[in-house]
């Protein structure tokens, strides 16, 4: 789950996305299965790249970049590996799809934008390999997820 600020209202906007993980950042395939124009999560990342990623109860504060040239096509090319569906919709739409990178971000706790309090940081947790989805976990050939603190109840 991802939650940005809208580029336009400024609301807090929360979209389940298919997330893959790579080294020590994560990285989202701006598809929208194809279709003409990029998703709004987007242009919201764009304007406020500053946003949380939520996986497992765990609030991960993150910090996104665009993907250029060598590195965006790279993590594409991955990304079809992982799920051939990426290539479809490449060959669906005539725009670049763009490839967005989250990076962890240091320089704040643990804290949700909606709740504002902050989540402890005690537990070391292992390196996994996976993509985060809405409704489940599959793995993601080449990559380590950084440990991540639990949210309490």
């Amino acid at each position: 789950m991802l939650e940005t600020r809208g580029a336009k209202s400024g609301k807090l906007r929360r979209v389940p996305l298919v997330t893959l993980i790579s080294g020590n950042d994560w990285t989202l395939i701006a598809s929208a299965t194809g279709q003409a124009k990029n998703p709004a999560w987007y242009y919201n990342l764009k304007k406020n790249p500053e946003a949380f990623l939520y996986h497992r109860g765990e609030a991960i504060p993150v910090i996104a970049r665009e993907a250029v040239g060598q590195e965006r096509d790279r993590i594409y090319a991955s990304a079809i590996e992982f799920a051939s569906n990426f290539a479809v919709y490449r060959d669906r739409t005539e725009r670049t799809i763009p490839v967005m990178v989250l990076s962890r971000r240091t320089d704040v706790g643990y804290l949700s934008l909606q709740r504002g309090r902050p989540v402890p940081t005690g537990r070391p947790g292992r390196p996994r390999a996976t993509a985060l989805l809405s409704h489940g976990t599959k793995t993601f050939p080449e990559a380590l997820a950084p440990p991540t603190p639990p949210i309490p109840p």
